[in-house]
């Protein structure tokens, strides 16, 4: 009897062990659902200064900490980790492809990065070397750009929030992202896509301008993401609606049946839903298929307050002021 339970409970031991070493534990917060503990990230930046906003580009990060500060990291291949000496009192940031862009307290806004040539910008592109076809680059802030709320930053062009509700762009424009609708006012907030921009009003409608594809649903919104293949919608009620955004008409617009969404982020094929318990739900493109399930994807993140997502990189701030990353290519 004694070497009967020995081997039961050697083989429980054994079972567990299986399950421990294929990275996937019950979670009764889930109702038993199997989680992913390969996506869980410890913080990756545990400063002893908090960080109080979050932006992902697409090889670099920024995030803004509590003394107003900025922190990068990443590829620096264009300048854009170089985080310009002496840059204090910045309250917002946005990080793009090979640049980055921060907003200070007097609202002029600085950029970095870019050091890189038309050859390398999407959709074939091309001029002489130094000469960016149809626009500037984003590193050129405009002289007009002052009074600035917030910025968004897309593939190669910028979208600036002005105090007074208005909207300025700036950088690569070839599918007329930068061209801001006229008569364009009372917005709330902006979203740099690639191909396209998004603006919020404070009424809840939604202005959309650039290469887009595909009818924007109607209703009111409380929080817009632009991002390479499809735009984001987030209602007042807390669900989600989506339209296609770039020249990828094929691609599905399958999104979660989620409720109590607070926050959205659109990458280049991946999209972040921040819940209202600070928890954070993962879906898009797949190798095997076009767009995974969307419960595949909840990840073990806990205490969540932001989101950013572009291309490949995805960040989380937590509410005690630490960030964390995760990426999949």
């Amino acid at each position: 009897m004694v070497r009967e339970w020995i081997f039961r409970i050697n083989l429980l031991l054994c079972v567990l062990l299986v399950l421990a070493s294929s990275g996937c534990v019950t979670n009764p917060e889930h109702s038993g659902q199997n989680i992913d503990v390969s996506a869980t990230r410890e913080p990756i930046l545990p400063s002893p200064t908090r960080v109080l906003a979050i932006s992902a580009g697409i090889t670099h990060s920024l995030a803004l900490r509590e003394d107003g500060t900025v922190k990068a990291w990443g590829s620096n291949s264009s300048g854009q980790c170089g985080v310009p000496k002496n840059l204090t009192n910045v309250t917002g940031i946005a990080a793009g492809d090979g640049f980055s862009i921060a907003v200070k307290t007097d609202g002029t806004v600085i950029a970095w990065g870019c050091a890189f040539e038309p050859p390398r910008l999407h959709y074939n592109v091309s001029a002489p070397p130094g000469v960016y076809s149809n626009g500037s680059a984003p590193c050129e802030v405009p002289e007009n750009v002052k009074h600035i709320r917030n910025v968004s930053a897309g593939i190669f062009h910028v979208l600036a929030l002005v105090d007074d509700g208005s909207v300025v762009a700036w950088g690569i424009n070839n599918f007329g992202q930068c061209d801001i609708p006229p008569g364009l006012k009372n917005v709330t907030a902006v979203s740099a896509g690639d191909t396209f921009s998004m603006a919020l009003r404070d009424d809840g409608s939604v202005a959309v301008w650039g290469w887009y594809l595909g009818r924007i649903p109607q209703g009111t919104y409380k929080g817009i993401a632009a991002g390479y293949n499809q735009g984001m919608l987030l209602k007042r009620d807390g669900t989600l609606a989506s339209f296609t955004g770039a020249k990828n008409n094929d691609v599905p617009l399958y999104h979660p049946l989620l409720t109590n969404v607070t926050g959205i982020s659109a990458g280049h094929r991946y999209f972040l839903a921040l819940l209202e318990n600070g928890s954070v739900v993962e879906w898009g493109y797949s190798k095997t298929s076009n767009y995974d399930s969307f419960d595949k994807k909840r990840y073990r993140l806990r205490n969540i307050t932001a989101i950013s997502s572009q291309s490949w990189q995805r960040l989380a701030l937590r509410d005690d002021g630490t960030v964390i990353e995760w990426r999949q290519w």
